[in-house]
């Protein structure tokens, strides 16, 4: 699914960041950045790279399959930074340099069903939650330990193509207005009332005791007929590491 972002503001971030770097390190010129195939992490870091160029700076982006293979990357000093989910971001050294967007939980199921809790929305069902390393994918595993659940209890799906999802556990932005109209047949899930808020809603729960989350809330309509009411989800940052 794509998703919509103020690539402008991210990218001119990112540009005042290594720059200054540059400035420090006078005999580098030359950057690289790693990225998973997710995004918009990957799209920001190719409009970065033509900015610097007028700067005399390079910028080499290369991408790798999943977030973990970005850590693994970079914790074996293959480059110089990285954009990677916070929660993913907790290895020896390895810096937080600076946040860049937060990326909302987007929890769908197919109307075929109506799940009351976070049990019915995944058990027994076909579940698309992004590539391996995904922060969605360990999220999933963590809340499955919270509820009783097992990776047995669901399967995980490898791509939401092959075999079409009947449900969807992915982290990102806003969804973008063609993403909207590909899941007219889906809904989204809520973790709570958001007029509970501050009662001991669920997503409170999961923000108190997972690292790096925090409540989100949706606004009615926002995605027309996929949200009629508000949504109570979870949100976490996306970071540029060194």
């Amino acid at each position: 699914m794509k998703f919509c972002w103020r690539r402008a503001v991210f990218s001119g971030a990112l540009a005042l960041f290594v720059l200054g770097l540059a400035g420090c390190e006078q005999q580098q010129t030359r950057f690289n950045l790693l990225v998973s195939t997710e995004e918009p992490a990957n799209t920001i870091a190719e409009a970065l790279a033509p900015m610097l160029d007028e700067a005399g700076l390079a910028l080499l982006v290369e991408e790798r399959k999943t977030p973990s293979d970005v850590l693994a990357a970079m914790a074996e000093g293959l480059a110089d930074l990285a954009i990677v989910e916070e929660s993913a971001s907790t290895r020896s050294r390895l810096r937080t340099v600076m946040p860049l967007y937060p990326s909302v939980l987007h929890a769908l199921h197919s109307q075929s069903y109506a799940p009351r809790n976070f049990g019915e929305l995944v058990r027994g069902r076909k579940v698309y939650a992004g590539p391996a390393g995904s922060a969605a994918r360990r999220l999933l595993a963590d809340l499955g330990s919270d509820f009783g659940l097992s990776t047995r209890d669901y399967t995980l799906l490898d791509d939401p193509w092959s075999v079409e999802p009947e449900a969807y556990f992915i982290f990102g932005g806003l969804l973008a207005p063609e993403s909207v109209a590909a899941l007219a047949s889906y809904r989204l899930f809520s973790f709570g009332d958001p007029q509970q808020l501050g009662a001991g809603t669920v997503a409170e729960g999961i923000a108190l005791k997972h690292r790096g989350k925090r409540v989100f809330v949706l606004p009615a309509s926002i995605y027309g007929e996929l949200n009629p009411e508000p949504i109570l989800t979870i949100a976490t940052r996306t970071v540029l590491l060194a």
